[in-house]
């Protein structure tokens, strides 16, 4: 499955995609809002994870319209309000375990959801 992930963090991006390309999955990074919105538009992604620590100048809700959103929080920073279309929550530091759980889950629900016929 192919993600992508919006974050400023060098040690987020490294260990998410260690764990991601492990399990078989493609990440991709990007610290731009705007060039996030741009490539989930593309659809070539099906699945997103948002760094909540950093302040986007995109509303994460425009994000979650078009792939399924986890969040990355940082633990005990207290819990932000979760755009709607958000499915999920990691918490730094980063838990493999939960990164892999997490991640089965959107696989999970993508491959029982029904496809529309083009």
């Amino acid at each position: 499955m192919r993600m992508l992930l919006l974050t400023r963090s060098f040690a987020v991006s490294g260990l998410l995609a260690e764990v991601l390309t492990a399990e078989g999955h493609e990440l991709r990074t990007t610290a731009s809002g705007p060039e996030g919105l741009a490539e989930l538009r593309s659809g070539a992604y099906a699945a997103a994870i948002v760094d909540y620590a950093v302040d986007w100048d995109v509303p994460i809700a425009a994000l979650a319209r078009l792939a399924p959103v986890l969040a990355l929080e940082v633990a005990g920073a207290g819990r932000r309000r979760l755009a709607s279309g958000v499915v999920g929550v990691l918490q730094r530091p980063i838990d493999e375990d939960a990164v892999r759980r997490a991640v089965g889950a959107i696989v999970g629900w993508r491959e029982s959801t029904p496809r529309l016929a083009s």
